[in-house]
């Protein structure tokens, strides 16, 4: 009786296990072939959209869910504020090149490989096994938390930054990011002291702080030996150039730019204008993919039309333009796109300028210097935001302060462009004053008619 039990448990229980595994099998095979599973867990109809293995992020993004993806004034993953920028969007795609997104499409493989043809060809995917024994391979913003605010400064290199005075506005981010050479000592007041990431290439490698992510943007294989070589053994010294033999940066910290992003960059947003889009192209949409707020400094020409870096004297340099690799036009065109569509904001050289420049503004505020004997009592400094009467007597503080005085008004006003920053003459402040939804434009002397 005893061993009839046991040989009836037995079968039961091989009956069980093999029910289980073909229901496995079944729910494997179906998650398998649909794109879109309905998930009552998330409550009503919400579709959870399994995202393709190549991407790298291994997560699963919920489309239909209400609220916003982060705490920001804007969310950069939040849909519906542009059609356009929503069709060519595509957070499925890793901007970093990690462990589990080392295999490159083919189409991706011959593009990359063929932006600096090298010679000696290599097995990319042995070159990042023994890189990835030195640095992490992982991609560290695999996970957003949407109880939470990411806001980045892309700065740029143009000479439009001299002058700018931005520099508190860049170190005020959560990620700073920057390129190539980028010097920030003795420009502290225009671009910032603070990074967090630097997008380098070998021909422009630089030293680092151990608390700032090195971010390699590869255009060969070569240049996947050359950074193992230079965290290590120090061996190549040179590629088309002469390159640093040794990096002293934090290991820990540093990251590679996916060529398969960079592709999708050529293709869907720079749309193959140029051979391949330039680093500032690759930095800002490094920063579209990995933050939820991106704030632009630093880019195009400068208020005469020239092309050249902030720390350049030479005006008139606009190397940029001159390679004739990037279609640094077009690539305007988009960074006005998005700033347009509510993306990005782009912040502006500043610039001389009237009452007038700004009375087409979206919003406004002005700082004057008022002297002693104004209606304010004594000497000082304020701002003026809408809907705040200036208070003073027209003429007053043009009549007080001598015609040398430089620079005594400030004003910032934000149009469909971004954020520019004009200095007035004091007599074009005086008596001014900033209203919420006026309805007038440059409605006379001495006033400034905007809306917010």
């Amino acid at each position: 009786m005893k061993c009839s039990l046991r040989v009836w448990f037995l079968s039961v229980a091989f009956l069980l296990v093999f029910i289980m595994s073909l229901l496995f099998t079944y729910s494997h095979h179906s998650m398998a072939t649909l794109p879109y599973l309905d998930s009552g867990a998330l409550g009503g109809t919400h579709r959870v959209k399994l995202v393709p293995g190549y991407a790298g992020l291994q997560r699963l993004s919920k489309e239909g869910l209400s609220g916003k993806s982060c705490t920001c004034r804007r969310c950069m993953g939040d849909a519906g504020a542009s059609d356009w920028f929503d069709s060519h969007f595509d957070n499925n795609i890793s901007p970093v090149w990690t462990r589990e997104n080392m295999d490159l499409p083919p189409d991706v493989q011959r593009w990359w490989m063929m932006l600096q043809p090298q010679f000696k060809s290599h097995n990319t995917n042995e070159v990042l096994e023994k890189l990835f024994q030195i640095v992490p391979g992982e991609n560290p913003y695999r996970f957003r938390d949407p109880r939470q605010c990411r806001r980045c400064a892309v700065v740029g290199n143009s000479g439009n930054l001299r002058g700018s005075g931005y520099g508190q506005d860049v170190d005020g981010h959560n990620f700073i990011m920057r390129m190539n050479q980028a010097p920030t000592v003795g420009f502290e007041q225009d671009v910032g002291s603070r990074t967090t990431h630097h997008f380098m290439y070998p021909e422009s490698a630089k030293n680092l702080p151990a608390n700032v992510s090195f971010v390699l943007v590869p255009f060969k294989a070569l240049d996947l030996l050359w950074i193992a070589s230079a965290l290590s053994t120090g061996q190549i010294r040179f590629t088309y150039a002469p390159v640093k033999s040794f990096l002293r940066v934090d290991k820990e910290k540093v990251q590679i730019y996916n060529p398969a992003f960079f592709k999708y960059i050529h293709d869907r947003w720079t749309e193959h204008h140029g051979r391949y889009p330039s680093t500032g192209m690759l930095v800002l949409f490094f920063a579209l993919h990995v933050c939820d707020e991106v704030n632009v400094y630093g880019f195009g020409a400068d208020s005469r039309g020239n092309w050249h870096h902030y720390w350049e004297n030479n005006r008139y340099a606009g190397e940029f333009r001159k390679t004739g690799v990037h279609d640094a036009d077009f690539e305007a065109h988009i960074i006005d796109m998005l700033a347009k569509a509510s993306k990005i904001e782009v912040y502006r050289e500043a610039a001389w300028a009237s009452i007038e420049n700004f009375s087409q503004a979206r919003e406004a505020e002005c700082l004057g210097r008022w002297p002693a004997g104004s209606t304010r009592g004594k000497e000082g400094t304020g701002w003026w935001r809408a809907g705040e009467p200036m208070s003073l007597e027209p003429g007053a503080a043009a009549a007080a302060l001598p015609a040398s005085s430089g620079r005594l008004g400030e004003c910032r006003a934000t149009n469909e462009r971004g954020l520019h920053r004009a200095f007035l003459p004091w007599g074009d402040l005086a008596g001014a004053h900033l209203c919420n939804g006026c309805q007038e434009r440059g409605g006379g002397a001495g006033s400034l008619s905007v809306t917010r």
